[in-house]
């Protein structure tokens, strides 16, 4: 009677259709919102995964348990660039585009194999026959994975020597809200860190920049096109539009927290932010360089 193709590809369909409303009505709620752009750059990630569970790229073969492995991996990755704390979060992508490729190279490699051994032998084996079979490659690719995490976090992330944890400052927003009142049109609130760090910037129309840390105070003066530049180097990067928008993740013990306020012709928007995950749209951090550049900056920081 042979097997019925066509109702378990409808099933097959099915299933990863449900999987997929899942995951789009998840996000929805973590973001609080329905924007079909949020999801966007989440390919790598969900490819990455299926990819480092054995899943082949050609089909044919693969299991759920091996993707659960490749969620692992990831999600130990993003845990240990968060604890190491002076890696940016680009860091994740990288990493994860190199273990994919580390990966669909194994793949081939076993894929090859299979080809030579498969003309002649053609008996069927169970899982734990292909893992004695391919223990080697395995153990390769396990090695890989180790190398690659601790190169992408680095030594510090396993010295003994922990600084002792410091007091988190309160969030200053409502300062914030003064300053913008006051006529600032961008106020910038960096906080937390190793240090504890608890910045609070200001930029006005004149060109004057202040910058508070406790009791530590810093002035800057710029001119007046260089405010209207970074004013129109964000607003082309959609700062009022949906695709920039707050997130928040608990944040490690090296993570720092954002809040933006950007007040210009009439509008005013707050966006909050946590390095050192994968969450935060990748246009919020090309406003925050922009900042950067024009910004003072304290000595001890």
């Amino acid at each position: 009677m042979g097997l019925p193709v066509n109702r378990t590809k409808v099933l097959v369909y099915t299933l990863a259709g449900f999987c997929s409303a899942l995951a789009g009505l998840t996000l929805n709620v973590y973001v609080g919102s329905g924007h079909g752009l949020y999801a966007s750059g989440f390919e790598l990630t969900v490819i990455a995964a299926v990819v480092m569970g054995g899943t082949m790229l050609v089909g044919g073969s693969g299991y759920m348990i091996g993707t659960l492995f490749g969620v692992l991996v990831l999600g130990v990755t993003q845990t240990l660039i968060q604890f190491n704390g002076t890696l940016s979060s680009w860091w994740t992508n990288i990493v994860v585009g190199a273990l994919t490729l580390i990966f669909i190279g194994i793949q081939s490699f076993l894929a090859s194999q299979k080809m030579r051994a498969g003309n002649v032998l053609k008996q069927k084996e169970g899982i734990g026959d292909t893992l004695r079979r391919n223990r080697k490659p395995l153990i390769y690719a396990g090695v890989a994975v180790v190398g690659m995490l601790l190169f992408s976090v680095g030594v510090e992330a396993f010295m003994p020597n922990i600084p002792t944890k410091c007091e988190l400052k309160p969030f200053r927003q409502e300062e914030a809200a003064v300053l913008v009142e006051d006529g600032a049109l961008i106020v910038y609130e960096h906080n937390g860190g190793g240090s504890c760090v608890d910045e609070l910037y200001a930029i006005y129309p004149d060109g004057k920049i202040t910058a508070t840390e406790g009791s530590d105070q810093l002035d800057k003066q710029v001119t007046p096109d260089d405010v209207n530049k970074l004013l129109a180097g964000i607003n082309e990067l959609g700062w009022f539009s949906d695709t920039l928008y707050s997130t928040e993740h608990e944040p490690c013990g090296q993570c720092y927290t954002f809040f933006l306020t950007i007040a210009d012709e009439g509008q005013v928007k707050t966006v909050k932010a946590v390095n050192g995950g994968t969450d935060t749209p990748p246009d919020y951090w090309k406003v925050i360089a922009l900042i950067d550049e024009i910004i003072p900056r304290f000595e001890s920081k």
